[in-house]
């Protein structure tokens, strides 16, 4: 038999969890409760056997407001798009989301039917995220189960999706938490994004990257624009204006325009439903306003306007870096090297998904040994 660790049997520490998620019968309290155990144990979804009893979320993977009053904590769910061919990127995300970020109330949205049978057969929280994108008149005329080459049309499902499935969150009440599935989070997750968003009374933070523009007079200046790909937002009226917005991009746009040049466009034109904002102060004017004040996280990049990944830091427990994401790598092949580089790849599969085995490399610097993050006030770009 496989053994937990600190030696206990699987058996009996899946009957330990199961009794924790039969115990547990508020919303948010499941979770919470999921946490102590699973977290504990380091223990994902796809490691306990179907003999021995079910979770909470399984067969709720089309039912969207049931499986987000199971997996949600203090009104915030997590979320991450899946893809059967850019599966074992997602897992070593997920493994550092739940061992790392210490948040276990994620939902994982799946796209094509290949994607969310494998997601199922993995256990993990899934949501059938085809029914949105249909319901949204996406034309899935591809089925988006191989590793996506940037501007195809399966590229383009996949990167709208994450957009509508946030909306679709939203229109449930919950705060959004998204993440890509090629980012390792280093530090406690929540904690971070909540801390950071009371200091600039925000309602949301992204992401950001920057590029160095060539000037006509021979200078050069840093161009920033936000990126879509790690973003935390909370619900309001103003927040729920905004993504109605963003979502009418999807119709707005050829087959090749990503979510992200929407984003960014939205806010030079007149009447945009959000603006970024640098200080607390602004962020405070933007609300009275009725606009919805984002405010960018520092860039995880120590160098000024850097936008590929390095193969190393120089601290990755930096006070700037929340999670390093595999940006300006193109395909799961280039973004796993790159990881496993920097000590970060932790998932090796043998077999899906019966034997998968996760392993923390000594050369990672896990776990932080500071879990704070983003307290310094510049960006560095």
């Amino acid at each position: 038999m496989r053994r937990a660790p600190h030696g206990m049997p699987r058996a009996l520490l899946w009957l330990a969890t199961a009794l924790l998620y039969v115990a547990a019968p508020v919303a948010g309290q499941d979770a919470a409760a999921d946490a102590g155990v699973m977290g504990d144990s380091d223990l994902l979804p796809w490691e306990f056997h179907k003999r021995d009893g079910s979770f909470r979320w399984e067969g709720l993977h089309n039912d969207l407001p049931s499986l987000l009053k199971a997996q949600a904590i203090n009104n915030a769910i997590a979320l991450v798009v899946f893809n059967h061919g850019f599966a074992p990127i997602a897992l070593n995300c997920i493994v550092s989301l739940v061992r790392f970020g210490k948040a276990h109330n994620y939902i994982v949205a799946a796209v094509g039917d290949a994607s969310v049978a494998h997601c199922t057969e993995l256990r993990l929280p899934c949501y059938n995220a085809t029914r949105v994108v249909k319901h949204k008149d996406f034309k899935m005329e591809h089925s988006t189960e191989g590793d996506a080459g940037r501007n195809t049309q399966e590229w383009f499902n996949l990167v709208w999706a994450k957009t509508l499935v946030t909306d679709a969150i939203f229109e449930q009440g919950y705060d959004v938490l998204f993440f890509d599935a090629d980012i390792v989070f280093l530090k406690e997750a929540f904690p971070n994004y909540n801390r950071f968003l009371d200091e600039y009374n925000a309602d949301g933070t992204f992401m950001t990257e920057a590029r160095i523009k060539n000037n006509s007079d021979g200078t050069t200046s840093v161009s920033k624009y936000l990126n879509s790909g790690n973003f935390f937002i909370r619900n309001n009226f103003r927040t729920r204006e905004m993504m109605t917005e963003w979502i009418v991009g999807y119709f707005q746009q050829g087959n090749k325009n990503g979510n992200q040049l929407w984003l960014n466009w939205m806010k030079h034109h007149p009447g945009s439903p959000y603006d970024t904002c640098e200080t607390r102060e602004e962020c405070t004017a933007l609300k009275n306003k009725g606009i919805a004040a984002i405010k960018p996280h520092p860039s995880q990049f120590d160098g000024r306007a850097q936008m590929c990944l390095p193969d190393g830091f120089k601290d990755i427990c930096d006070d700037r870096r929340a999670y390093v994401h595999a940006v300006c790598l193109s395909g799961g092949h280039a973004k796993r090297r790159a990881l496993e580089k920097l000590g970060l790849w932790f998932i090796h599969v043998y077999s899906m998904p019966d034997d998968i085995s996760v392993r923390v490399p000594a050369a990672s610097g896990l776990p932080c040994a500071s879990q704070g993050a983003w307290r310094s006030t510049t960006d560095g770009l």
